[in-house]
Protein backbone atom coordinates (compact mmCIF):
# COMPACT_ATOMS: atom_id res chain seq x y z
CA UNK A 1 0.00 0.00 0.00
CA UNK A 2 1.33 3.50 -0.74
CA UNK A 3 1.16 5.74 1.99
CA UNK A 4 -2.50 7.54 -0.05
CA UNK A 5 -4.81 5.95 -1.67
CA UNK A 6 -8.24 5.91 -2.41
CA UNK A 7 -11.02 4.24 -4.71
CA UNK A 8 -11.52 7.02 -7.31
CA UNK A 9 -10.23 6.34 -11.04
CA UNK A 10 -8.80 8.39 -12.54
CA UNK A 11 -11.21 10.33 -13.94
CA UNK A 12 -14.75 10.11 -11.67
CA UNK A 13 -18.09 11.55 -13.00
CA UNK A 14 -19.55 14.31 -10.58
CA UNK A 15 -22.17 16.86 -10.58
CA UNK A 16 -21.19 20.12 -8.58
CA UNK A 17 -22.66 20.33 -5.58
CA UNK A 18 -23.50 16.90 -5.21
CA UNK A 19 -21.99 14.51 -2.72
CA UNK A 20 -18.52 12.64 -4.06
CA UNK A 21 -18.15 9.72 -1.75
CA UNK A 22 -14.66 7.71 -1.40
CA UNK A 23 -12.87 5.45 0.93
CA UNK A 24 -9.42 7.10 1.42
CA UNK A 25 -6.73 4.97 2.86
CA UNK A 26 -3.67 6.34 4.96
CA UNK A 27 -0.41 4.69 6.20
CA UNK A 28 2.32 6.78 7.98
CA UNK A 29 5.57 5.98 6.94
CA UNK A 30 7.18 6.58 10.63
CA UNK A 31 5.78 8.13 13.96
CA UNK A 32 3.87 11.29 13.94
CA UNK A 33 0.94 13.17 13.43
CA UNK A 34 -0.68 13.19 9.99
CA UNK A 35 -4.15 14.78 8.46
CA UNK A 36 -5.53 15.66 5.45
CA UNK A 37 -6.28 18.68 3.28
CA UNK A 38 -7.16 19.24 -0.69
CA UNK A 39 -8.01 21.31 -3.45
CA UNK A 40 -9.65 21.82 -6.99
CA UNK A 41 -7.12 22.44 -9.73
CA UNK A 42 -7.80 23.90 -13.17
CA UNK A 43 -6.68 21.49 -16.40
CA UNK A 44 -3.41 23.80 -16.25
CA UNK A 45 -2.77 22.63 -12.73
CA UNK A 46 -3.33 26.06 -10.99
CA UNK A 47 -5.62 25.86 -7.70
CA UNK A 48 -9.05 27.09 -7.97
CA UNK A 49 -9.61 30.07 -5.47
CA UNK A 50 -11.74 29.61 -2.79
CA UNK A 51 -11.56 25.78 -3.14
CA UNK A 52 -8.86 24.32 -0.75
CA UNK A 53 -10.05 22.53 1.90
CA UNK A 54 -9.30 20.45 5.52
CA UNK A 55 -10.57 16.70 6.33
CA UNK A 56 -12.86 16.61 9.26
CA UNK A 57 -13.95 13.19 10.72
CA UNK A 58 -17.47 13.66 11.34
CA UNK A 59 -17.93 9.80 12.30
CA UNK A 60 -18.89 7.64 10.41
CA UNK A 61 -17.80 9.98 7.37
CA UNK A 62 -15.03 12.55 7.25
CA UNK A 63 -15.86 15.53 4.90
CA UNK A 64 -14.31 18.55 3.46
CA UNK A 65 -14.89 21.42 5.54
CA UNK A 66 -12.79 25.27 6.44
CA UNK A 67 -12.63 23.98 10.00
CA UNK A 68 -9.07 22.36 11.48
CA UNK A 69 -8.26 19.12 10.00
CA UNK A 70 -8.47 15.57 12.04
CA UNK A 71 -5.25 15.23 13.34
CA UNK A 72 -3.93 11.36 13.49
CA UNK A 73 -1.26 9.76 15.94
CA UNK A 74 0.20 7.43 13.78
CA UNK A 75 3.07 5.11 14.65
CA UNK A 76 4.70 3.29 11.53
CA UNK A 77 3.14 1.38 9.67
CA UNK A 78 -0.16 1.79 10.94
CA UNK A 79 -2.78 2.59 9.24
CA UNK A 80 -6.90 4.31 8.88
CA UNK A 81 -9.44 4.16 6.20
CA UNK A 82 -11.80 7.08 6.25
CA UNK A 83 -15.28 6.81 4.60
CA UNK A 84 -15.01 10.35 2.63
CA UNK A 85 -18.19 12.36 1.75
CA UNK A 86 -16.79 15.65 -0.40
CA UNK A 87 -19.20 18.20 -1.54
CA UNK A 88 -17.61 20.39 -3.98
CA UNK A 89 -18.61 23.96 -5.93
CA UNK A 90 -17.38 22.53 -9.31
CA UNK A 91 -16.76 20.02 -11.87
CA UNK A 92 -14.79 19.54 -15.36
CA UNK A 93 -11.58 20.33 -12.45
CA UNK A 94 -8.99 18.41 -11.14
CA UNK A 95 -9.72 17.29 -7.43
CA UNK A 96 -6.15 16.61 -5.41
CA UNK A 97 -5.58 15.15 -1.46
CA UNK A 98 -2.66 15.45 0.04
CA UNK A 99 -1.52 13.82 3.32
CA UNK A 100 0.28 16.23 5.39
CA UNK A 101 2.84 14.97 8.81
CA UNK A 102 2.46 17.59 11.09
CA UNK A 103 5.96 19.13 12.60
CA UNK A 104 4.48 21.73 14.84
CA UNK A 105 2.16 22.03 17.93
CA UNK A 106 -0.93 22.61 15.12
CA UNK A 107 -1.54 22.25 11.43
CA UNK A 108 0.70 24.63 9.75
CA UNK A 109 0.85 25.05 5.48
CA UNK A 110 4.38 26.44 5.77
CA UNK A 111 5.96 24.52 8.37
CA UNK A 112 4.32 21.06 7.60
CA UNK A 113 5.59 18.58 5.26
CA UNK A 114 3.46 16.86 2.28
CA UNK A 115 4.47 12.85 2.54
CA UNK A 116 2.16 11.93 -0.49
CA UNK A 117 -1.24 12.58 -3.22
CA UNK A 118 -3.74 11.01 -5.45
CA UNK A 119 -5.90 12.88 -7.56
CA UNK A 120 -8.54 12.39 -10.02
CA UNK A 121 -10.32 14.42 -12.68
CA UNK A 122 -14.09 15.49 -12.00
CA UNK A 123 -16.05 15.32 -15.25
CA UNK A 124 -19.78 16.72 -15.15
CA UNK A 125 -22.11 14.09 -16.83
CA UNK A 126 -23.15 14.24 -20.16
CA UNK A 127 -26.49 14.91 -20.82
CA UNK A 128 -27.93 12.03 -23.38
CA UNK A 129 -30.46 13.55 -25.73
CA UNK A 130 -31.19 9.95 -27.20
CA UNK A 131 -29.69 10.78 -30.29
CA UNK A 132 -31.45 13.53 -31.40
CA UNK A 133 -30.38 16.82 -31.96
CA UNK A 134 -32.45 20.27 -32.30
CA UNK A 135 -30.98 20.23 -36.02
CA UNK A 136 -32.44 16.72 -36.55
CA UNK A 137 -35.85 17.65 -35.18
CA UNK A 138 -36.46 20.78 -37.52
CA UNK A 139 -34.80 18.85 -40.32
CA UNK A 140 -37.70 16.30 -40.31
CA UNK A 141 -40.62 19.07 -39.83
CA UNK A 142 -39.41 20.52 -42.75
CA UNK A 143 -39.76 17.24 -44.72
CA UNK A 144 -43.36 16.98 -43.15
CA UNK A 145 -44.38 20.59 -44.03
CA UNK A 146 -43.06 19.26 -47.47
CA UNK A 147 -45.12 16.10 -47.94
CA UNK A 148 -47.92 18.03 -46.54
CA UNK A 149 -47.48 21.22 -49.15
CA UNK A 150 -47.15 18.50 -52.18
CA UNK A 151 -49.82 16.24 -51.23
CA UNK A 152 -52.11 19.23 -50.65
CA UNK A 153 -51.07 20.36 -54.52
CA UNK A 154 -51.32 16.83 -55.33
CA UNK A 155 -55.25 16.73 -54.44
CA UNK A 156 -56.29 20.12 -56.20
Amino acid sequence: MSYLSWNLASQATYVAGGVLSTIVAVKAPEDGTYYLVGALYDSAGVIIPGTPFNVVEVIPTAINSSEAPTEYAMLADDEEELNCQFTLGQSDCQLGLFLMKMLGAAPSSIDDIQIADVTTSLVAPTTDTGGLDISTIMSMMIMVMVMAMAMKMMAE
